[in-house]
């Protein structure tokens, strides 16, 4: 966040200037521009997460701060909402049942990270069941953006296997997955059906010919004749 003064301070330091957030405390300037009259601060994010106006105080010389040393600002700040997480794509998005692979998941608007600790993937079945995943790689899409800030990642995952094919529990069929982001509670994107189990040893159609037929259309045309008496 950049804030411009008018008569800036000439002996003004940068741990001499903090702004208070309500919610957060106070946050000394990273940088400062005599010459611009400008202090630049990193703006933290909401503990409780919700989005609104909050107000905010600029406090100069907080050592020995004083009634002259504490300035409001003539508008108010705005916590904009977060976007939701989502599932971008899974690739690929059909496994077999019986050996794992590895299939890549994309989710947008997710804080960024390159810790395989700091996410966790959970595949869940129709029945109930459900199976936390292996992560082996995390990689942010965008690299030129700050680690934690929102943007895309691609997670590299171990698809489930079942490891008793002759029970009555059979995990083929339409899997949902939940990706979630371990170190923001409450982040995470989900997409219904979005991986599907399949047993390898069973017939599948791979290719078809021939299937395409000629069009042919035919015109009904009706005549009226009429006789004179």
């Amino acid at each position: 966040m950049k804030v411009q003064l008018r008569n800036f301070p000439s002996t003004l330091t940068r741990d001499q200037a903090l702004l208070e957030f309500p919610a957060s405390g106070n946050v000394s300037a990273s940088t400062l521009d005599q010459n611009r009259g400008e202090l630049h601060f990193e703006i933290p994010t909401q503990p409780d997460g919700e989005a609104g106006a909050v107000e905010l105080r600029l406090f100069l010389n907080s050592a020995n701060a004083q009634a002259s040393d504490v300035y409001s600002f003539p508008s108010s700040f705005t916590y904009m909402a977060q976007p939701q997480a989502q599932i971008v794509s899974i690739l690929p998005s059909a496994a077999p049942v019986f050996s794992s692979q590895v299939s890549r998941i994309t989710v947008s608007n997710i804080p960024g990270t390159t810790n395989i600790n700091q996410v966790g993937v959970l595949a869940m079945w129709t029945n109930s069941r459900e199976e936390a995943l292996i992560v082996t790689g995390v990689t942010r899409i965008a690299t030129d953006r700050e680690e934690y800030s929102v943007q895309t990642i691609a997670l590299d995952v171990q698809t489930p296997v079942d490891l008793v094919p002759d029970d009555e529990i059979s995990l083929e069929g339409p899997v949902s997955l939940r990706v979630m982001h371990l170190a923001f509670e409450g982040i995470f994107a989900q997409r219904q059906a979005a991986l599907t189990l399949f047993d390898a040893s069973r017939p599948q159609v791979e290719t078809s010919h021939g299937w395409s037929l000629p069009q042919f259309f035919f015109l009904v045309t009706s005549e009226a004749t009429s006789e004179a008496c």
